[in-house]
C-alpha cells in the first residue's frame, strides 16, 4: 500500500512502481507507525487499478518494496484488505 500523497485519479508510479490509476473514493482507512517516530499516522486509503508493475522508478532507492500475505499484513490493513477479498476485488 503506498503511502503518501496522491493526487486522486492520477496515475502512479513513484510510490511503489505500481503504475494505474488512483479511484476517487475513500476505501477505507487505516493506521501506521513510522519506524523513527512513536506517533501513528491515520491514512485514507484509495484503491489503485494497477495496470502495470515496473522494476525502475523515481524512488526505487528509497523506497520499501515488499509483498505480503494477507495473514501478514497489518491488523489494520488486513481488515481493508479482507474486505476486498469477500468483495471479490
Amino acid at each position: 500500500m503506498p503511502k503518501g500523497h496522491i493526487e486522486v485519479g492520477e496515475s502512479s508510479s513513484a510510490a511503489a512502481g505500481a503504475i494505474g490509476i488512483v479511484n476517487k473514493a475513500v476505501f477505507g482507512r487505516s493506521s501506521y507507525r513510522k519506524d523513527t517516530c512513536l506517533n501513528r499516522f491515520i491514512v485514507a486509503v484509495h484503491l489503485l487499478e494497477v495496470s502495470k508493475i515496473v522494476t525502475r522508478f523515481p524512488e526505487k532507492g528509497i523506497r520499501k518494496t515488499q509483498w505480503f500475505s494477507l495473514e501478514d499484513a497489518q491488523p489494520g490493513l488486513r481488515t481493508l484488505l479482507l474486505q476486498l477479498k469477500e468483495a471479490g476485488i
